[in-house]
């Protein structure tokens, strides 16, 4: 079942957020620590916020995905205006890959991002994760912009 994010989902939450960033700080050890990802309180404060949409797969009240977004409106003098769905972190415990997790967790943000009257879904995906990078291409998302870093 996918649903809105509540406070007692903190604990389970942090299993899924603990193993992505495990991930991360193995594969980008320059970049990421082996840390918890998120405090109680910030998760708190992030639940209540009413920019902030936290989308949970739960199963018999357990936490086994994840999506964090909220709505952005950007426009430039060098671009068109834009609202945008922006998904800040998608996380399905490696336990419970290919079980339509993410992609259940990715249909429930477009569904609110077109009640918002969004444009598009965007997100970053880090280079180390080909599942990741595989996974969203399935699904229709398409390279728009490639970050380059040179390490000094």
């Amino acid at each position: 079942m996918i649903r809105e994010a509540k406070e007692k989902d903190f604990n389970t939450l942090l299993k899924v957020f603990r193993e992505v960033q495990n991930l991360h700080a193995t594969n980008e050890p320059n970049i990421f620590k082996f840390t918890d990802p998120i405090k109680p309180d910030e998760f708190k404060e992030m639940v209540k916020n009413p920019n902030i949409k936290i989308f949970v797969s739960v199963d018999e009240n357990i936490v086994n995905g994840f999506l964090i977004g909220s709505v952005i409106e950007r426009e430039s003098n060098l671009t068109l205006s834009r609202k945008q769905f922006v998904i800040e972190n998608l996380a399905v415990l490696k336990s419970k890959h290919n079980k339509r997790i993410g992609k259940s967790l990715i249909n429930k943000a477009k569904e609110f991002a077109e009640v918002q009257k969004c444009d598009s879904l965007i997100l970053s995906v880090w280079c180390f994760n080909s599942n990741a990078l595989g996974f969203y291409k399935h699904l229709g998302f398409e390279e728009k912009s490639i970050k380059m870093e040179l390490n000094l």
